[in-house]
């Protein structure tokens, strides 16, 4: 969609660098940089919503919007630096729409629209961390991902009975937008809680039904470095569903339009501290 209609914070439009989240070893510290050290390694999403520009071996970014892989950088394979690149923008959306927008507690019923997708594997995974009781809702071909990463009810979104969940939960995470608002309304309980990923859509549902709740990520040094830890405890898992060199960005972004991979798709860059 950025590349398509141009970033919408500012309104730029190509050619420029893209890429939001990251993960690579610091080269360099500007000026007063205390957070960090030169040859960590490092994750993050900096900048968000502007482009981070991390399809590029060096990137400058803010200090504070990182934080550090609890990993020495020589036991890092392309496939875990892809992997910690793969947290920072998906695991952040879940946890600010869970913890910090939807105050998720143990025992609360979920529903975790397009499950199997970056955002939604690691909200389910959240919420069972944080002891709900989770229903993801995928394609059949996303099944056996949600089972294996700890959801235990799936339900097809092709085969599914919505007005069997008529007013079951208590949050509904909405990450697909369009006609799944108004449906995750009418499966919210009465004092539930809808949160809807995208800050502009569905003004009028908003203004007439207050437990819709709409968010766009923002770079948060703790709540990252959380993330992290629930990571490198094995209680968190980044699926990566396909992976590209940089040299084939095109290709890459042409998959995520058109493919229906469950996870991240990740772009591996060559260099120096690839």
């Amino acid at each position: 969609m950025t590349w398509r209609r141009g970033v919408f914070v500012t309104g730029q439009t190509v050619p420029f660098v893209g890429g939001y989240d990251m993960s690579g070893i610091v080269v360099k510290l500007g000026r007063g940089v205390t957070a960090l050290d030169v040859g960590d390694a490092v994750t993050g999403m900096p900048r968000f919503p502007a482009p981070a520009a991390a399809f590029a071996q060096y990137s400058a970014v803010p200090a504070r919007h990182l934080a550090r892989i609890p990993t020495g950088t020589e036991d890092l394979s392309a496939g875990a630096w892809g992997r910690w690149a793969g947290l920072p923008l998906a695991g952040l959306t879940a946890y600010q729409a869970l913890v910090d927008t939807a105050h998720l507690q143990s025992g609360q019923t979920v529903l975790v629209h397009a499950a199997s997708g970056g955002v939604g594997s690691l909200a389910c995974q959240l919420a069972v961390n944080l002891g709900a009781q989770v229903t993801a809702v995928t394609s059949d071909r996303g099944r056996t991902l949600i089972e294996v990463l700890g959801t235990r009810h799936v339900v097809d979104r092709a085969t599914v009975d919505w007005q069997r969940f008529a007013g079951c939960f208590d949050v509904v995470l909405d990450t697909v937008g369009g006609d799944t608002t108004p449906r995750s309304l009418a499966m919210a309980s009465p004092n539930g809680v809808v949160v809807a990923l995208h800050p502009y859509a569905h003004d009028d549902l908003a203004q007439r039904d207050p437990r819709l709740r709409r968010m766009l990520v923002e770079p948060d040094h703790h709540a990252l470095e959380l993330l992290i830890e629930q990571a490198a405890r094995g209680r968190l898992t980044v699926q990566v569903g396909a992976g590209y060199p940089l040299s084939d960005l095109g290709d890459a972004l042409l998959h995520v339009e058109t493919n229906k991979t469950p996870g991240k798709t990740i772009i591996h860059i060559q260099g120096d501290n690839a």
